[in-house]
């Protein structure tokens, strides 16, 4: 639209004439009752991968989602979006919690974008095509809660009663459902463009002052923008601590090595114990302008980063 021409009417855009959501349920409902507290996240740690395919074909796959999707929100999040996520059981402040009913029942609803990037990134209409969600449920629970008494014990499981996936279906008008059926006849493969998060997990550490860690890359078509690096110890499966929290494991130094490039250039000299990291709050902090395009809204104050520590490398 020219914004010089004052005399022009108004245009409004009719291409969508309706949208509603079609709700399908999964062929199997997973099981296990709980009591215990739960972690943030925790609904996340209820499944050990979640893929999605179109026509049989992966298009994205989040492999443990309750570590994946907790370092991507601890950096992504702004406090307003933590709000609308409460519902998804993201309550990183420690003073609330996911929530559950006097009688151990909980209710969730979480966004797909916030295990997959597919979701988060493509935005377009997708015709003609099999869709598939497929949830792997976790080994056991232990993830999802932990004890707050000293020395407790008590372990609990999870029933989950019913799973429903919430499809938005649209109709458009006839001049764009003309445009639909010409690309859906010319056999032309639809290039779905997004951004992915992948994990990689090493068991643990040498016990040295200095560790490599070698990763295989990407291929050509997938190369990595950004590394976040987070570190957890007696965390995995604990009664106790949470699950959804990184230490900072009195880093000193982090680097990538990527071909012939190092990231960050220079060292970074951190003394987290002394509450000197700023150089590893300020990679933090300017993730979202970085990513997202927006202005910095970090999730975690510079004193609470100590707590949480992901170090995010660009």
């Amino acid at each position: 639209m020219d914004t010089l021409d004052i005399f022009q009417g108004l245009q409004f855009n009719e291409a969508i004439t309706k949208k509603q959501l079609h709700t399908y349920y999964p062929r199997h409902d997973a099981a296990g009752t709980g009591t215990c507290e739960l972690t943030n996240n925790a609904y996340a740690f209820l499944f050990d991968q979640i893929r999605y395919e179109i026509n049989v074909v992966e298009v994205d796959r989040c492999t443990k989602p309750g570590i994946t999707s907790s370092s991507m929100g601890y950096i992504s999040y702004a406090d307003n979006e933590t709000k609308f996520l409460e519902m998804s059981g993201w309550c990183p402040n420690s003073k609330t919690q996911p929530t559950i009913s006097l009688n151990n029942k909980f209710n969730a609803y979480i966004p797909l974008k916030f295990f997959l990037g597919f979701a988060e990134d493509y935005k377009k209409i997708i015709i003609n095509a099999s869709q598939e969600l497929i949830l792997l449920r976790s080994g056991n629970d232990l993830n999802c809660y932990h004890n707050t008494t000293t020395g407790g014990t008590k372990v609990a499981s999870f029933d989950i009663d019913k799973i429903e996936w919430h499809v938005p279906h649209i109709n458009v008008n006839d001049e764009i459902r003309l445009k639909l059926l010409k690309t859906l006849n010319s056999n032309k493969s639809i290039y779905m463009p997004f951004r992915k998060w992948e994990l990689f997990e090493l068991p643990s550490l040498r016990k040295t002052k200095t560790d490599v860690w070698p990763i295989k890359t990407s291929t050509n078509l997938e190369k990595p923008r950004y590394v976040i690096v987070t570190f957890q110890t007696a965390r995995k499966d604990s009664l106790t601590a949470d699950a959804s929290k990184f230490d900072h494991a009195s880093l000193t130094n982090l680097k990538l090595h990527l071909n012939a490039d190092s990231f960050p250039y220079d060292n970074m000299n951190l003394q987290i114990n002394e509450n000197k990291y700023a150089a590893a709050y300020r990679m933090y902090a300017s993730f979202q302008s970085s990513y997202y395009n927006r202005n910095n809204k970090p999730l975690l104050s510079y004193e609470k980063f100590k707590e949480f520590a992901l170090y995010v490398i660009e």
